[in-house]
């Protein structure tokens, strides 16, 4: 009996301590904005879009502290518990976190009502910091490995190859030689696939002649399988936000709070000034009812 009631005093510890990491990272303070007037403000670097890509380069450029960096978001902050689940990310189709694309008719999907062909399907692309990463369903994938290698063999795209590639997609884990102390995702693979899932791999593997691939990050690199990487940290999503902006630097300081970094969003670029030597003189924006440059 005093095995059993061990048992669950460790099993509600557990749960304890889980609940306790979960509604902590949920109430983390969020990434701070500027709302600053930014009109005939000068930067060394404008980055338009505060998307994946626009968090990695304002992290990595605003390490060198003597430059100073802008990046520019049209939509909201990632808030709220909703971005942190990526189970909820499809609840915000056609909310202001979309930009509410659509593709053109597609000729080969039938409608839903199964009578015509020419179905049109919503193109999720995000509006808020932290883009795409934001609200898709966090999955990790490095990519073919074979497709890096056929860039550089075959279509001259030099260091782009597997071998040149790699210690990077490792600093994006948090990984290798180059990591640092802030800046990558966190990555876990999943735990559970259902046993319908299986049946569903060994039906694929047997119908298409493919492998079943039990780990998307080694070779085989194509087949079919479920036990893919998931962008995740204490059990909620992992955006770009999380990974680039709000983790702290070997300063202790979180990488948004640095001085030489403004990030602002509802901001929406209207056009670019390039000079003859393509140096971008000046960035137009619109930021609610007020223009500005």
């Amino acid at each position: 009996m005093l095995w059993l009631v061990s048992i669950m005093l460790l099993g509600i510890a557990f749960l304890v301590w889980r609940y306790c990491r979960i509604y902590g990272a949920i109430c983390a303070d969020s990434c701070a904005v500027s709302n600053q007037d930014l009109e005939d403000k000068k930067y060394d670097f404008v980055i338009v879009g505060g998307g994946t890509a626009g968090c990695i380069l304002a992290s990595r450029l605003s390490e060198h502290r003597g430059t100073t960096v802008l990046l520019l978001e049209a939509g909201k902050k990632d808030d709220g518990a909703f971005f942190r689940f990526s189970i909820l990310g499809a609840t915000f189709m056609s909310t202001p976190h979309h930009w509410n694309l659509y593709t053109q008719p597609e000729q080969e999907l039938i409608q839903t009502d199964a009578k015509s062909r020419g179905r049109v399907l919503i193109q999720c692309r995000a509006k808020c910091l932290g883009g795409c990463s934001s609200l898709n369903l966090a999955i990790w994938h490095r990519g073919n490995t074979q497709d890096y290698d056929y860039w550089e063999s075959e279509l001259g795209c030099k260091g782009w190859g597997w071998k040149n590639l790699q210690p990077y997609f490792d600093k994006c884990e948090g990984k290798g030689y180059l990591k640092r102390a802030s800046g990558f995702f966190s990555t876990s693979t999943q735990m559970y696939v259902s046993k319908v899932g299986r049946l569903f791999e060994k039906a694929c593997a047997q119908a298409l002649k493919i492998p079943i691939v039990g780990d998307f990050l080694q070779a085989p690199m194509s087949g079919v399988g479920r036990p893919y990487n998931m962008v995740f940290e204490d059990g909620l999503r992992c955006n770009a936000v999380r990974a680039y902006l709000t983790r702290r630097g070997s300063d202790g300081v979180r990488v948004c709070d640095r001085p030489n970094l403004t990030i602002a969003t509802g901001v929406r670029v209207s056009k670019l000034v390039m000079e003859r030597n393509k140096e971008i003189k000046s960035v137009f924006f619109v930021r609610g009812v007020k223009s500005g440059t």
